[in-house]
């Protein structure tokens, strides 16, 4: 929006996007709501009359909580990396541990987060960035003024018979709604990322079986990828899952697959500790240390034997059951279509 365009609205609180290449803001005019969406510096306009705005709905989700834990398990890894590290690795964990924990200072700081749509008698459309509910809370209050203004304050008597007991799409002019649902209908989500989660976990465990044998830099090399390829995913996945129509069972796995890649993080960094102590001579060389650590085989070491079994067994024992619920989570949705 240009200054002048500026000065003719009030901004309501709240914000979504990702720096300068998606946000989405709400601005109070005279007789509108004004939803502007900005996509590499292009803005897309949504007007919203009040006299046309029927209600807005808001409900918490858990994304937020998730979050937390994700970037709390994050700050622990590099707490825990900064104090036992020395050199240049010591004060690059420091200021990665100092990141992560004012990135969970402000995530904590904004408050629970939540889903807001606002319906007309054409649409409903989603409010992104009336997503926390600190926020979400003071806009309402500030929105309840001028709609009822508009439209006229609508008695709690005439609310309880005229719209809580229509459907949300009944068309009802002249009354508006601004509450808080007890439930609100799942979203729909299709299960392909968590799809690539067991798949790469599978993989995974394949790939540990020859390793029982030969030994490599190139088997170390693609084994980290793939475990920083499962770590992505798993985030990804929770995130997805909250508030969604993904069974219950497929996001136990989920969490239990990001509890198990927990694990093998801590065991995989004790096992580092321990090289790095036998191998003091390139303990600052990471490369080295790498090298030396991937010519180790799991039949000469205790340690490694007992990490690649937990590996194997936690990746087939989490990969396959979950694409085997996936895999009926997918055949009910198509026979429901059918039907």
């Amino acid at each position: 929006m240009n200054h002048n365009t500026k000065e003719k609205y009030k901004r309501l609180p709240g914000k979504s996007g990702f720096i300068i290449l998606y946000s989405s803001k709400l601005w109070m005019g005279s007789d509108h709501l004004l939803l502007v969406h900005s996509v590499a510096g292009v803005e897309k306009y949504n007007r919203f009359y009040y006299r046309d705005i029927q209600s807005i709905i808001t409900s918490k989700t858990i994304t937020g909580k998730i979050w937390n834990v994700i970037i709390g398990v994050l700050l622990g890894i590099f707490l825990l990396l900064a104090t036992t590290t020395q050199s240049g690795w010591s004060g690059f964990n420091t200021v990665m541990a100092a990141g992560f924990f004012l990135w969970l200072t402000i995530h904590l700081w904004r408050g629970p987060t939540c889903n807001t749509f606002l319906q007309t008698a054409i649409h409903t459309k989603k409010l992104s960035s009336l997503n926390r509910t600190k926020n979400t809370k003071k806009s309402m209050d500030r929105l309840k003024i001028v709609i009822e203004k508009t439209q006229g304050k609508l008695s709690p008597e005439v609310f309880k018979e005229n719209v809580l007991k229509q459907p949300m799409d009944s068309g009802l002019r002249g009354t508006t709604a601004v509450y808080t649902p007890a439930k609100r209908e799942p979203r729909h989500e299709t299960g392909k990322i968590h799809a690539l989660l067991f798949a790469l976990l599978i993989i995974d465990a394949f790939f540990i079986i020859p390793t029982f044998f030969l030994t490599h830099v190139s088997f170390t090399i693609f084994s980290t990828i793939i475990s920083l390829a499962v770590i992505i995913t798993v985030i990804i996945a929770l995130v997805k899952q909250a508030g969604s129509t993904i069974p219950g069972a497929i996001q136990k796995m989920t969490w239990t697959s990001m509890v198990f890649i927990c694990i093998s993080l801590i065991l995989g960094y004790g096992f580092s500790l321990t090289m790095a102590f036998e191998n003091m001579e390139v303990a600052y060389n990471q490369w080295e240390l790498f090298k030396r650590v991937s010519k180790i085989s799991p039949l000469d070491n205790t340690f490694m034997m007992g990490l690649h079994i937990y590996s194997l067994c936690g990746s087939f024992l989490i990969g396959i059951p979950g694409l085997v619920l996936l895999k009926h989570y997918w055949r009910n949705k198509r026979r429901a279509s059918i039907e």
